[in-house]
């Protein structure tokens, strides 16, 4: 799994029990003698080693923030801060599988939402239904258990006023 991170400056990768970040510089020169000429270049920053596998992650990209909330095989979760460059556990087992998705609440353009609501966060695992998470208290504040999964991965995540869950 990977994705951009903090706006769009790096990109944040996970294989195995690592939790990688990446630099990036990407060329665009458009001079045609020297197309095949790749100066694109990227660097690791940062590798985070977790306890156990890494199932899943979730981080903003779309606001400046230090934390990267991650899940594990062993159906824990844990919030990373790249400031301090420390790994906090969260909660030892949050759903009775692992957790497939992993959803922060980014906020919207078109919409404003409280300042706590940044805090809140989405877990879901098959055959277990949806978990809100806030990140100033270590426990569940929610479940949605009446959809609960089966059998295929599906996405969740916040409408864009920060009131709903969508799946």
């Amino acid at each position: 799994q990977g994705q951009f991170y903090f706006l769009d400056k790096f990109i944040l990768l996970n294989s195995g029990d690592r939790l990688r970040l990446y630099k990036y510089n990407l060329d665009f020169t458009s001079n045609d003698l020297k197309r095949y000429e790749n100066k694109s270049r990227y660097r690791q920053v940062t590798s985070v080693h977790t306890d156990g596998k890494i199932s899943t992650f979730g981080a903003p990209n779309s606001f400046y923030s230090y934390l990267a909330v991650v899940a594990g095989s062993d159906r824990s979760l844990s919030v990373y801060d790249f400031n301090t460059e420390t790994l906090t556990p969260y909660i030892q087992e949050a759903h009775t599988r692992p957790a497939y998705t992993v959803k922060i609440n980014i906020g919207s353009k078109f919409a404003s939402q409280g300042p706590t609501s940044y805090n809140l966060f989405l877990t879901s695992a098959l055959s277990d239904g949806i978990a809100l998470w806030d990140l100033r208290t270590p426990k569940c504040v929610r479940r949605f258990t009446e959809h609960a999964n089966r059998g295929i991965e599906t996405g969740i995540s916040f409408s864009p006023c920060g009131r709903f869950v969508v799946d």
